[in-house]
């Protein structure tokens, strides 16, 4: 589905924390206020015979900014439940570029949230 990931990177997002101070004591109060999931940046290359199949490959990964966080295996083979495609999907500027004979590719970027 993604073509060729060249690279696949899981930040975890910040922790919510609420800091507390007190009049006459010092120092803060820390209270843990949870994860808030992850954030899926990936990178990749599509390529195919025809522009026209590369504008398919594009048009099956919009298809997936639904609103249903579905499974994603990350290239360690780990899998993370619950990741949710908001669309943030951008093709190199550059445009599809020829790799020889009747072939096209064009690099790629985007990013898809881990809810958990």
């Amino acid at each position: 589905m993604f073509g060729l990931v060249t690279s696949m990177q899981a930040p975890m997002n910040p922790t919510a924390q609420q800091l507390d101070q007190f009049f006459g004591v010092s120092g803060n109060l820390a209270l843990w206020g949870g994860t808030r999931g992850r954030m899926f940046l990936i990178s990749g290359v599509f390529q195919e015979v025809a522009i026209e199949t590369l504008n398919a490959d594009e048009a099956v990964i919009m298809g997936f900014a639904d609103g249903i966080a579905r499974p994603l295996f990350d290239t360690r083979g780990r899998l993370w439940q619950n990741v949710i495609f908001e669309g943030h999907y951008a093709p190199d500027p550059m445009g599809p570029r020829p790799t020889g004979p009747g072939g096209w590719a064009v690099a790629y970027k985007m990013s898809m949230r881990g809810l958990t």
